[in-house]
């Protein structure tokens, strides 16, 4: 079996970020052609027809969010490892919420509400034997829990809660093989950097210490959003990925030509500017439900402080 690791289900998460379910079963592997609501995707039929044995039967057209957290991990190493991850059978019921709960319930991988997430756990949404939503954790900090779930509005989405939203059921824990962080000479802090209590996810947040450009750092996990958790100097705290030399790390969002950012979350308030074609922005915090539900409240270039924008026009 290949190692199976969770910053791998992370990035793969990552990347399918703006997939559009499909209207018909046509044009399934592009991101946007063809958007529709039917529930065609490429997800489920890879694994119907690349997989055949994983579930107990073909699944596309139905609601796809658990297949595409197992699309993730099949992709993130093989079948049969994916499998022994996510504790499913061969031919499992795994592709609906409540069976995928269970697996993880029935084999002591199960972390409640109330406990603390990791980077590639499985969140489910609903109450305790009543789940009936799924995604990856791509992010965790002291307050928020930060999502890539499929069939989230019709699509795959980026998506950030309150570590207490009630409508979280719990998180499984799959099966992975250990990471670890090491120091490693060839992991080093590019230009003096500031080491910060939180990330990219937080806005604000306090500086910890001040870590030397050339200085060798415990690479301890990437949120996924253009921020890593290290180890410098004994202290333990953020930086933005741009000032490390790991490859493969990820990159802030970055916005789609021409978006106007307003004062509020709402496209009659006072507009604040006009974002440059692909500009790197600072994502905040993405509202989630309520007034301005759909909006981003980003930090951007040149700004004197922050704006709003409407969350589709991440990229």
């Amino acid at each position: 079996m290949s190692k199976h690791y969770a910053s791998k289900v992370v990035a793969i998460a990552l990347a399918e970020v703006g997939y559009h379910e499909k209207a018909s079963y046509s044009q399934l592997d592009s991101k946007t052609a063809n958007s529709g609501s039917n529930n065609w995707n490429k997800y489920a039929e890879e694994i119907d027809k690349k997989h055949p044995e994983f579930y107990n039967t073909e699944k596309n057209g139905y609601d796809w969010c658990d297949i595409f957290v197992d699309w993730c991990h099949i992709k993130a190493s093989d079948e049969a490892t994916a499998r022994k991850a996510l504790y499913q059978p061969t031919k499992s019921a795994g592709a609906g919420c409540i069976y995928s709960a269970q697996y993880y319930k029935s084999n002591g991988a199960w972390i409640s509400r109330s406990g603390t997430p990791k980077p590639g756990d499985q969140i489910f949404f609903g109450s305790p034997g009543n789940e009936y939503h799924t995604g990856v954790v791509v992010a965790v900090d002291s307050s928020y829990v930060y999502t890539v779930e499929g069939n989230s509005g019709e699509k795959v989405s980026r998506c950030t809660y309150l570590r207490t939203n009630g409508n979280i059921s719990g998180y499984g824990r799959p099966r992975y093989d250990a990471e670890g962080g090491s120091t490693d000479s060839a992991i080093r802090i590019t230009a003096d950097s500031k080491l910060r209590s939180e990330g990219y996810c937080n806005g604000d947040s306090k500086i910890l210490a001040t870590v030397k450009k050339g200085t060798a750092v415990t690479h301890i996990t990437d949120d996924g959003c253009g921020w890593s958790k290290i180890k410098a100097d004994g202290k333990t705290g953020w930086v933005q990925n741009t000032r490390l030399n790991k490859p493969g790390l990820s990159a802030y969002p970055t916005m789609t030509p021409g978006v106007a950012v307003y004062e509020k979350p709402d496209c009659t308030s006072r507009v604040l500017g006009t974002l440059k074609p692909f500009a790197p922005v600072t994502v905040r915090y993405i509202i989630e439900s309520g007034t301005g539900k759909g909006w981003a409240e980003v930090a951007f270039p040149d700004s004197k402080g922050v704006g709003f924008v409407n969350a589709d026009n991440l990229c």
